[in-house]
């Protein structure tokens, strides 16, 4: 079991559903932002046909606004935590990738030290060509 490649395949999985997830939020956004558009305009066609929203037609108005914008900033943040997420796996993908031609390398280097090299021949002293005594300085 290497565990390295085990590491990779659940990270990449796990940037395969972030983009997903990612994707699904902005579609959602889109929709939401499609149908905000949509209730608006049917808010105040439906303020003539019902007197209640007539008389406090601000009130209802201001409160759906405000519902929009508090939905929109939970979206966004929703949006900038997938986006996170996303680069946090990015990042660890990458660091994983790294270690692993580190090991690679390492290993590749191992095995070139475990290689027998011919041992380097022996240099020793040339035998003096005059037989004379020795002195001092010969070494």
């Amino acid at each position: 079991m290497n565990s390295a490649s085990d590491t990779q395949t659940i990270l990449q999985q796990q940037l395969k559903s972030c983009s997903w997830q990612l994707a699904g939020t902005v579609t959602m956004g889109a929709i939401a932002a499609t149908l905000a558009l949509f209730g608006q305009s049917s808010l105040s066609l439906a303020r003539p046909i019902f007197p209640m929203i007539d008389q406090i037609y601000g009130a209802w108005e201001s409160w759906y606004i405000g519902a929009l914008m508090i939905f929109g900033l939970v979206w966004a943040f929703a949006l900038v935590r997938q986006l996170n997420g996303l680069q946090y796996l990015l990042g660890r993908l990458k660091a994983e990738q790294r270690l692993e031609q580190q090991r690679a390398l390492r290993e590749s280097r191992a095995q070139a030290a475990k290689k027998p090299v011919a041992p380097e021949p022996v240099h020793s002293r040339p035998a003096p060509l005059h037989a004379t005594r020795s002195n001092k300085f010969d070494y």
